[in-house]
């Protein structure tokens, strides 16, 4: 019974980990918190803006679907 528990114990953590999050690229991670890290001076400069929106699209590029990216993209548009 010990085993049959464990086995699918395993068996839905690997399912869990399929249909989860999809791991995210350690460039695009950096790219997004460079850019934050630019967006978020103060105070705010037009500069600024437009070098974190460069990084956003370039974490954009590698992978579209980054939320972390459109949402950082999306905020520079919002404060130009």
């Amino acid at each position: 019974m010990a085993r049959l528990s464990n086995r699918l114990g395993y068996e839905l953590v690997k399912a869990r980990a399929e249909i989860g999050a999809p791991p995210t690229n350690p460039d695009v991670i950096d790219l997004f918190m460079r850019g934050m890290a630019l967006f978020e001076q103060q105070p705010p400069t037009t500069d600024n803006n437009y070098s974190a929106r460069a990084l956003f699209d370039q974490a954009l590029r590698t992978d579209p679907n980054n939320a972390n990216a459109l949402t950082g993209d999306a905020a520079t548009y919002l404060i130009e």
